[in-house]
């Protein structure tokens, strides 16, 4: 499991547990009546937080199995599900302990719990963004580099050697774990009479992988 998700599922849940340890301290000040008032009223509502719950928590152990290529795309739809919903329940509940004529010390504990709820809520849409403008960026950078690899396998093609070498070292100073890049430089270098770079470049495409790299290896060496 990576950090970005270990992270995304702690900024829905720990703010959830801190809030229902802060409203059962509070309920734990009240008389017996009042809290059998409290109880009752909020019984069947509980009941029906697992409906929303249990299959998010479901979908996203499936979603792990059988499509980890989209995890994140499914914890972003299940945060928003999650926070549609708490924030919608929150408002009913805030009337609802005020219909029931609680008293305010617990009422303002529970406006204090769904700051706690809301403030990790906010944090967690910090954190998809920041989470999926670092993908794009990682993306445009990979893609950038492979612009570049290209136009040096180009450059190959036209007999410039020297210009590919060029392209290729850029290519890799973008992205420096395609395997091709390694090989695509190494046989620039060889091209030009530059052996020692070329094994140099060979030898690390070798131990990232790549058999074409070993077989080139073995035949200088020879």
């Amino acid at each position: 499991m990576s950090n970005e998700l270990i992270i995304s599922i702690a900024l829905i849940l720990l703010p959830i547990l801190i809030s229902r340890f802060i409203l059962e301290k509070a309920l734990a000040k009240l008389d017996g009546e009042m809290k059998l008032r409290l109880l009752d009223g909020f019984s069947r509502q509980r009941k029906y937080r697992l409906f929303i719950l249990v299959p998010c928590l479901f979908v996203y152990l499936l979603s792990l199995k059988f499509f980890p290529d989209h995890i994140f795309s499914i914890i972003i739809v299940a945060g928003i599900v999650i926070a549609i919903y708490f924030v919608i329940g929150s408002i009913l509940n805030y009337r609802k302990i005020r219909a029931l004529g609680v008293p305010d010390s617990y009422s303002n504990t529970y406006k204090w719990a769904t700051l706690v709820v809301a403030a990790g809520f906010t944090a967690f849409a910090v954190h998809l963004f920041l989470m999926v403008h670092n993908r794009d960026e990682e993306y445009n950078t990979r893609h950038a580099a492979w612009e570049m690899g290209m136009k040096g396998v180009e450059d190959m093609k036209k007999g410039d050697y020297r210009a590919a070498i060029a392209d290729i070292t850029s290519s890799i100073e973008l992205d420096s774990t395609v395997v091709g890049s390694y090989m695509n430089r190494g046989s620039s270098y060889y091209n030009i009479g530059m052996m020692k770079e070329a094994e140099k470049d060979w030898k690390k495409a070798a131990s990232m992988g790549d058999p074409e790299a070993v077989k080139w290896l073995k035949n200088i060496s020879e």
